[in-house]
Parts: structure tokens; sequence; C-alpha cells
């Protein structure tokens, strides 16, 4: 039996890896108006607490990136 989430709306994006930061943001935030997109870079250390209004969104570090550009490296999730 599937577990109810514990958050209301979207959970996560698995699309949105390979996308432009700006252009995940804006889908994530339609898609689910009660949360926050935040980037931060692979490898980057991150707050561990969890949040229903927040999505991290993990992108290319600056210094990483190729010739696509900055983009984003993992599916953003809700926490």
């Amino acid at each position: 039996m599937r577990q109810q989430p514990l958050c209301p709306g979207k959970q996560e994006w698995p699309e949105l890896v390979g996308a432009k930061p700006q252009t995940a943001k804006e889908i994530i935030e339609m898609e689910n108006p009660l949360v926050t997109a935040v980037f931060i870079e692979q490898g980057s250390f991150r707050i561990m607490d969890f949040r229903c209004s927040r999505v991290f969104v993990w992108v290319t570090p600056k210094a990483q990136a190729g010739p696509e550009g900055i983009v984003v490296v993992k599916v953003p999730k809700v926490g």
C-alpha cells in the first residue's frame, strides 16, 4: 500500500533533469504554488531540515558547466 505524501501538491520533477535552472524554478512553482524552488550547486552543503514549502534544485557548479551551461543535475524534490 502506498503511503500518502506528507506535503500537498506535486512532490518531485524528474522531467526537469537537464533543464535550465530558471525554467525549472518557474515550472516547479507553477505546478505546486505552495513551494519555493531553491538553487543549490551539486556538491554543496545543504540544510538538512525538511520543509513542505521548499524544493531543492541541484544545478551544475559554475566551474564545471559544459557547453550547455548550468543545468539541473538531480531530480528536484520537496524537502
